[in-house]
């Protein structure tokens, strides 16, 4: 069964369903994370559950200087996908999950 390519056929069917579904991302936990680089993934975090509380965020500081701030929503998250997987994949190689944009 194995090296017969059911596992890509698979994989790229999926992909095609998702994007015909207008999926923006694609989520992945694979063992070998290599394998999945051919189909566009790439690291995302190795954390699975973010938690933290509104005083953490009441508290946080931004630099003094040379930032901005930009409210993503709905309406404007197309503008801000491909920034936001740069940083994410740059940040995050090490790590184990991997991360594809649709």
């Amino acid at each position: 069964m194995r090296n017969k390519g059911y596992m890509s056929k698979l994989l790229i069917s999926m992909l095609e369903n998702s994007k015909k579904k207008s999926m923006p991302f694609v989520f992945l936990t694979p063992i070998n994370p290599k394998i999945y680089r051919k189909f566009g993934f790439e690291y995302f975090s190795n954390i699975e559950y973010y938690n933290f509380s509104i005083e953490e965020l009441a508290d946080f500081k931004f630099p003094k200087d040379n930032y901005s701030y930009i409210e993503i929503n709905e309406e404007n998250k197309n503008l801000y996908l491909d920034d936001l997987i740069k940083i994410y994949n740059f940040n995050m190689k090490d790590n184990f999950c991997l991360f594809r944009k649709r």
